[in-house]
């Protein structure tokens, strides 16, 4: 719980932070693309809901050990990281947040909180989900 709460705590400073840098790019006439840069950033912050799929599940050492599975599983499965990084290249940053802030660090992470939230039944965007689904199929899992 304390994680949860100093994520909020940060989350929401940033947040605010955000806005009146918005509101006085506005007050003084700044430039509509600094502008639209903020309000960018402002969209991301406010589409990520957690650090990581662990840092808000209600057994952290279980969601945690299921990431360090999907890691494993890409590390010991030739080829994975080259098709999951081709399927995920148009996915949008916005997406990838709505997984979680540490998913959109990197492909990797990205993989491995996308495994732990499906077998943690948290929910996530469809395009990850379907890049998933497809990068599976391929190596004859799932349908």
């Amino acid at each position: 719980l304390e994680q949860q709460e100093f994520y909020r705590i940060r989350h929401e400073r940033d947040i605010a932070r955000i806005e009146e840098k918005i509101r006085v790019w506005r007050e003084l006439g700044g430039a509509d693309k600094g502008i639209q840069t903020e309000l960018t950033i402002l969209e991301q912050l406010k589409a990520t809901k957690r650090w990581s799929i662990s840092s808000q599940s209600s057994n952290p050492v279980r969601a945690t050990a299921r990431h360090e599975a999907g890691h494993a599983l890409m590390e010991q499965t030739p080829g994975l990281k080259k098709l999951w990084d081709a399927e995920i290249e148009n996915i949008p940053t916005i997406d990838r947040l709505r997984v979680s802030e540490y998913a959109a660090s990197m492909s990797e992470e990205l993989w491995a909180e996308t495994v732990a939230a499906l077998q943690e039944g948290v929910a996530i965007p469809k395009s990850v989900r379907t890049a998933y689904e497809t990068v599976m199929r391929r190596f004859g899992y799932g349908k």
